[in-house]
């Protein structure tokens, strides 16, 4: 069974933050930190060689993965929009559109293919969705 590690921290976060690893390549960690003051979890990244710590985006996902480059992607506003951080710059990906959720779910160790699928509202059949992070960058 798939189940997210907590962890807790005292360096650089609110003493109230719970810390959320959701995935792990290399020194890098991807998650999301929840406080009991904010609305919604942050995304948050971690470089566990280094020790730094970069709080992404409040919005809340459903899906963060990352790769050994420190390269992370995630889902925002109910999994309606999704999102590659990579050499420091943040696109949006692009998405098909209509009545569908979205989940990010891999994205390969160079960065150059992030995989992810489409969900119906009804829920009959989930649409297999990839792109091309070079491409994604060149905009």
């Amino acid at each position: 069974m798939d189940r997210p590690a907590y962890l807790w921290r005292p360096d650089g976060l609110p003493a109230d933050a719970r810390i959320r690893a959701d995935a792990i390549s290399r020194p890098w960690v991807a998650g999301t930190v929840e406080s009991d003051t904010a609305p919604t979890a942050t995304i948050a990244r971690w470089n566990l060689q280094t020790g730094a710590v970069d709080t992404l985006d409040p919005q809340g996902s459903l899906s963060v993965k990352i790769n050994g480059r420190g390269w992370i992607t995630w889902t925002t506003d109910y999994a309606t929009k999704a999102w590659l951080l990579a050499d420091g710059k943040t696109v949006e990906l692009p998405l098909p559109g209509g009545d569908y959720r979205y989940t990010v779910s891999s994205v390969n160790a160079d960065g150059t293919l992030i995989g992810g699928s489409a969900i119906p509202g009804d829920r009959q059949e989930i649409v297999p969705l990839s792109w091309c992070a070079a491409d994604l960058m060149r905009t």
